[in-house]
């Protein structure tokens, strides 16, 4: 968990060496802060035994930027139903329960959370899986967008592609190209930057994660141009090798597609089609926030 009790009662982050109690009303157990170099600093029970039973991925800066944009009585607040109490990720000024969920999740705990909670809506990562969301209505041409505008074929035998990063990228596309190890050069004649690698054959192919990183990067350039914040935008889409575990959950999903706008889900078939609108991550805010 993100927050603990200190003594004096006060709700606080964890900070190395620290210690707090635990929030849950029903535990206030001993907590010890972790304190690491690679995941968010966060508590734990300083027994090792945690007071909820459900499985929780691990806390994200994206879960905590969509935590941080209500009160922080409203962050990590445990609901108790009977013997059962479990920690929901932000409850709203009308008690909604919002599960701000970051990975693929299994549909058996879907259900369970369905179930326990009742009044709830999911608001869900697009990062690893936005280059697959299809709208219908809004389509890019991927092939005539990024060949020869960004990304040219290498003509001195070296080298495979020269791939000029845009100015507005929000690092998804530099992260690609640095994984697949592209180094920085430089085009004298053009007075530009490039990334490019090694040839490994006669016939190179764009790495997979530097295309998808582009098709993210057009999908956030193509909503900028066509979405007004101030209103929403109704559109059939399909989803290009579904998550399916959603197809069960019977609650409200939005899609972050982490570019000020989201897609509110209201149909989701097997075959990954399905109807929804995009509307303004300020929209969602103005509703719930309060």
């Amino acid at each position: 968990m993100i927050y603990g009790i200190d003594h004096n009662g006060i709700t606080v982050r964890a900070f190395p060496e620290g210690r707090a109690f635990c929030p849950n009303p029903s535990c206030s157990s001993n907590l010890i802060a972790k304190c690491g170099e690679f995941n968010i600093w966060h508590w734990a029970h300083e027994n090792k035994s945690d007071c909820d039973s459900w499985n929780y991925e691990p806390i994200t800066e994206w879960h905590i930027s969509w935590q941080e944009n209500f009160s922080l009585d409203r962050r990590e607040v445990f609901i108790r139903k009977g013997n059962a109490c479990h920690l929901a990720d932000v409850v709203s000024h009308d008690n909604l329960v919002i599960e701000i969920q970051n990975s693929q999740i299994l549909s058996t705990e879907i259900r369970l959370r369905e179930n326990f909670y009742g009044k709830m809506i999911w608001v869900i990562n697009s990062k690893e899986f936005k280059h697959n969301f299809i709208l219908k209505d809004f389509r890019i041409d991927f092939v005539s967008e990024i060949w020869f505008k960004h990304i040219f074929p290498y003509h001195d035998g070296e080298l495979d592609f020269a791939i000029i990063i845009p100015e507005d990228d929000d690092g998804t596309i530099l992260e690609s190209v640095m994984v697949n190890n592209y180094e920085k050069y430089f085009d004298t004649e053009k007075g530009k930057e490039f990334w490019a690698r090694k040839r490994n054959g006669p016939n190179p192919e764009l790495p997979i994660e530097i295309q998808n990183s582009y098709k993210g990067y057009l999908f956030n350039q193509l909503l900028k141009k066509i979405c007004i914040p101030s209103k929403s935008h109704y559109t059939t889409f399909h989803w290009k090798s579904l998550r399916k575990s959603w197809t069960i959950s019977k609650m409200p999903k939005f899609i972050d597609f982490n570019n000020g706008f989201l897609f509110y889900i209201k149909t989701l078939h097997s075959n990954g089609n399905g109807f929804g609108l995009i509307i303004s991550k300020s929209t969602f805010l103005k509703k719930y926030q309060i």
